[in-house]
């Protein structure tokens, strides 16, 4: 006769809104409970109940912070509430993503976090939860010698897509040293850096099956210092090009013969990541007063000139290295940069025009 012994389990029950209120730092008084529940609960059952959430809490953080390891879990917290438990974790608020890349994200960025709460009316305790959790997945990240950072974000913390690269982008961010600490760079806010390193992740990139620690494609980077070789007469001639598409008199000349130079510029230092918003600004700056929609068209126009039959013919030989993939590479990151970057600036401006007539 065979004997066999067995164990039953139920499932894991979590309280969105009392987790909510455990990750902000938010302490739940006895006196709160009399007051909310009044003569419909006994007020000592409850405060126990959210007494059992917070333990539960404090199991699962272990999890959390290497998610893993839920799959230990399986049985008793389902794929639903693990993702629930995962977003709610992880999210952080913009602003504080923004603030803290403006001051560089390392453990010296926790004596600041009560400087950073206060300016940013965000609780201490969840400034520091964020905090914490950028310096987590940035520490497991950049171990990784294969892999995209939003892919690899995902298998490691079971993000899903739009956090995961949200956090690719600090990682992004932090590990290349890009500055966005400068004065006039403060007008971009994290939904505009998110938007610009997803596009430099995107078209910038080395092969998901190379090996090495650096997720940029350095040869291609180095290929486009050739464009320096680009001489003003060339520069001329394409703006001439590009000044036939428009049938009006919208876009300066000076102003598109000063674009493209911009644009070849960006491209010559685009090696140097670390300036890559300083060098979109270096376009901006000579198209302040275009208006947005026209600033788009003719930096749709530069897009679309063929490499092989507008810039190579008027080319140098020493950019006999720059392919046509490449200079698609190039512009294809570039473009929707300049637009989202020139139209925050547009607006930007404006608000700040219309504050001082006031």
């Amino acid at each position: 006769m065979e004997i066999w012994s067995g164990s039953c389990c139920t499932d894991v029950t979590v309280d969105s809104s009392i987790f909510d209120a455990w990750l902000n730092g938010n302490v739940v008084e006895d006196d709160g409970i009399k007051e909310a529940t009044g003569d419909l609960f006994d007020h000592h059952v409850v405060l126990s109940e959210i007494d059992e959430q917070i333990n539960l809490y404090r199991f699962l953080k272990a999890f959390l912070e290497q998610p893993r390891h839920f799959s230990r879990l399986q049985y008793q917290i389902d794929s639903r509430t693990r993702d629930e438990l995962i977003a709610a974790y992880y999210y952080f608020n913009p602003a504080f993503a923004r603030e803290a890349l403006n001051r560089r994200i390392s453990s010296k960025l926790r004596k600041e976090i009560e400087d950073v709460s206060e300016k940013l009316n965000i609780p201490h305790i969840a400034c520091l939860r964020f905090l914490d959790n950028f310096r987590l997945v940035i520490g497991r990240i950049e171990d990784c010698e294969k892999g995209d950072l939003t892919s690899n974000i995902k298998f490691y913390f079971l993000m899903k897509d739009d956090l995961a690269k949200a956090y690719a982008s600090v990682v992004f961010v932090t590990l290349y040293k890009i500055d966005l600490s400068k004065r006039r760079i403060q007008f971009l806010n994290f939904s505009d850096v998110n938007f610009c390193t997803s596009n430099i992740m995107t078209h910038w990139s080395r092969s998901i099956t190379d090996d090495g620690g650096d997720f940029l494609d350095r040869d291609f980077l180095s290929r486009l210092q050739e464009l320096k070789s680009f001489d003003s007469e060339s520069v001329i001639s394409i703006s001439e090009i590009i000044q036939k598409k428009f049938d009006d008199d919208s876009v300066d000349k000076d102003v598109l013969k000063n674009l493209l130079k911009e644009i070849v510029f960006g491209g010559v230092h685009a090696k140097d990541i670390k300036e890559f918003f300083l060098n979109i600004l270096r376009v901006i700056d000579v198209a302040t007063t275009v208006k947005p929609t026209t600033f788009a068209s003719v930096v749709n126009a530069v897009t679309e000139l063929s490499w092989s039959e507008v810039w190579c013919p008027r080319a140098s030989k020493e950019m006999a290295r720059v392919t046509a993939r490449d200079w698609t590479r190039f512009i294809e990151c570039y473009r929707p940069c300049l637009i989202r970057v020139h139209s925050r600036a547009y607006e930007t401006s404006g608000q700040a025009s219309a504050m001082a007539s006031r």
